[in-house]
């Protein structure tokens, strides 16, 4: 078991993640637009870049001593924020692509692409390492509790639903 203090820093790491993605979205819709697909895209890139750190972190998280992994993950908390605060230059420096794309709104598919790649580069690289930490942390816990989390999803699905039919 992790110590308390570990267990209240990945808890703030947690709210911090989700802050991040809020404001990101704020952020990026500012220079993408405040439509339902400049939103969608940049909340696909989040989830994307979550999957992909999951994919990756999984498999190599019980290999790595606990020193090495509490190591890894300082250094991806680090890299996590210095890519958040380098986020808005990121976005400025794109501006001038971003506007020369729209084209008054007549730029064809050139602006809807750029806006996938800009979510892409500047929201999934920090999501990937946001979702590095919990699986590099918590992923073997999933094999070791005898658990049947295919029965567990399910039954919590179905007592969300009749919670939701009782409202």
């Amino acid at each position: 078991m992790p110590p308390r203090w570990f267990l209240l820093v990945y808890a703030l790491s947690g709210a911090a993640a989700l802050v991040y993605e809020v404001a990101w979205t704020r952020l990026l819709t500012l220079s993408l637009g405040h439509g339902v697909a400049a939103a969608s895209t940049v909340l696909a890139a989040f989830m994307g870049g979550l999957a992909i750190g999951a994919a990756l972190a999984g498999p190599a998280s019980d290999r790595a001593p606990r020193a090495r992994a509490m190591r890894i993950y300082a250094g991806l908390e680090v890299a996590i924020a210095v890519l958040a605060l380098a986020m808005p230059l990121g976005l400025a420096a794109l501006e001038p692509l971003l506007s020369r794309a729209y084209a008054d709104g007549a730029g064809g598919a050139a602006f809807p692409l750029l806006r996938l790649v800009t979510s892409v580069v500047l929201v999934a690289l920090p999501a990937v390492a946001m979702a590095w930490n919990v699986f590099q942390h918590f992923y073997p816990y999933f094999d070791v509790v005898q658990t049947d989390w295919d029965q567990a999803l399910s039954r919590a699905l179905t007592a969300a639903a009749i919670d939701v039919d009782e409202s």
